[in-house]
């Protein structure tokens, strides 16, 4: 079971290009090939999440976490999210943006922690976010 634990050293990976600090995703089976989802709770410092589904009405987002983790109630407040594309050797930023937490529980299997994320007002009507809730809901039938 100790085995299974990641190295501390590892578990944040140094972006040198941003000085951002990245728990990345393992299981390549859940990610999204053509677009990363992270959050954050403090400035940067991003985990990768992996996509489970688009909220009803595509209000907003369910995601897995790579690593058991904690929130305490004023980080709920505080959760910002950002999409990305890998582009050749460089990656682009889609959409960075705050979002709400209406729900969290743990994932029965993994124990990991899984997230409703919700975009607040207008983000929900942005064109970008649409489009990238398209590409995101693409890929999970593919993968069915």
């Amino acid at each position: 079971m100790l085995e299974d634990l990641p190295e501390i050293n590892n578990i944040f990976s140094k972006n040198d290009e941003t000085n951002e600090e990245i728990i990345e995703f393992d299981d390549e089976s859940l990610i999204n090939k053509d677009i990363y989802i992270y959050i954050s709770k403090e400035p940067n410092k991003w985990i990768s999440v992996s996509f489970i589904d688009i909220a009803p009405s595509g209000i907003g987002i369910h995601v897995l976490l790579p690593i058991i983790i904690e929130f305490s109630p004023e980080e709920l407040n505080n959760i910002k999210i950002k999409f990305e594309k890998k582009v050749r050797n460089s990656t682009v930023i889609l959409k960075q943006t705050t979002v709400l937490v209406r729900w969290q529980e743990r994932d029965s299997v993994s124990g990991n922690l899984k997230l409703g994320l919700h975009f607040p007002g207008e983000t929900k009507s942005d064109p970008i976010i649409i489009d990238i809730l398209k590409k995101l809901q693409e890929f999970n039938i593919k993968k069915k």
